[in-house]
């Protein structure tokens, strides 16, 4: 053997001590990162993943919390099945949904459309819209409390003095779920918007440039190609719109309490109180259960279609 051969074959020893010392430092990087994710995740399952088990154990229990729990079996899951106010509630929490999504969807993205011009002070325009979105919720409860009070509210005194009939409002089993609905729109409509402005700019400005070359008109321009790719946006929007819908608590609870006559009483306020009020913990914990079901298999219905809205547009 040559010494060409020799230095030949320590080049290639050096190699593989060198693929061997990267390959250590690269499973050092992996124990570094496995010890980061499993900091992370002794917090998710701690206060995440543990609160969810429980909570699947306490559905087959009693528990009034100043008591230790027992097993119950399927005391409660009779319980719901017989229970009308939870269906009530169940109702309720739908005919929000059903108002709420499509018009937070719609609005938000026409506003959002409408938004997306070159305008000067457009950024302020922005601002003052997404604006209601983050303001304190217990502070909006009180402002819309006050436009809608019956007697002495804005809005009744402005159709009063137009000829107008000056509805109850949040006092009207009737009016109550939808001025509910509406006040849950307008303080989310500008947080959507500012999702959909953001898929709207990303769409490549050459494509309406053809469009108009082409003769297009604005109409056509926004359904021929804003619509079909604002899909997987309006997909986003929906099924946030419908988690928050089937969520809905806050505003029933700050401005109606349920009422009048359990029109406003919605899924999660009545597990609320089941819980909190008639300590029903092992219950609350079922119907909340039955409220993930619920979210889960919409969310499923959702994919469904956007894949098929894929393939429409695609």
């Amino acid at each position: 053997m040559g010494p060409a051969a020799v230095n030949a074959g320590h080049r290639q020893i050096g190699l593989v001590d060198r693929l061997r010392r990267a390959g250590g430092l690269r499973r050092s990087d992996w124990l570094w990162g496995y010890l980061f994710i499993s900091i992370n995740f002794l917090g998710f399952a701690i206060f995440s993943l543990g609160p969810i088990i429980a909570s699947l154990a306490l559905s087959f229990m009693g528990w009034r919390l100043l008591q230790p729990p027992h097993f119950t079996g399927l005391t409660n899951l009779n319980q719901l099945v017989d229970d009308g106010m939870f269906f009530q509630t169940l109702l309720n929490t739908a005919y929000f949904v059903v108002g709420y999504v499509p018009l937070v969807t719609v609005l938000a993205f026409l506003l959002a459309v409408l938004l997306n011009r070159p305008l000067r002070g457009i950024g302020l325009l922005r601002g003052v819209y997404f604006m209601p979105s983050i303001t304190l919720l217990v502070s909006v409860a009180m402002v819309w409390h006050w436009l809608l009070d019956p007697q002495a509210g804005m809005i009744n005194f402005m159709l009063h003095s137009v000829g107008l009939p000056s509805p109850e409002w949040l006092a009207d089993a009737h009016w109550a779920m939808p001025t509910i609905i509406v006040v849950a729109v307008w303080q989310d409509v500008g947080y959507f918007a500012v999702v959909y402005l953001a898929g709207l700019q990303s769409v490549p400005g050459n494509l309406y440039e053809a469009a108009e070359i082409d003769g297009a008109s604005a109409w056509q321009k926004l359904t021929q190609i804003t619509v079909p790719l604002m899909v997987p946006t309006t997909f986003f929007v929906l099924v946030i719109s419908l988690i928050s819908g089937w969520q809905v608590f806050a505003l029933p609870f700050l401005m109606t309490q349920g009422g009048p006559a359990n029109s406003t009483y919605t899924l999660l306020l009545y597990i609320y109180n089941q819980a909190f009020t008639s300590l029903h913990m092992g219950y609350a914990s079922l119907m909340a259960w039955v409220l993930f079901l619920i979210i889960f298999l919409v969310t499923l219905v959702q994919w469904r279609f956007a894949k098929r809205g894929e393939n429409v547009f695609s």
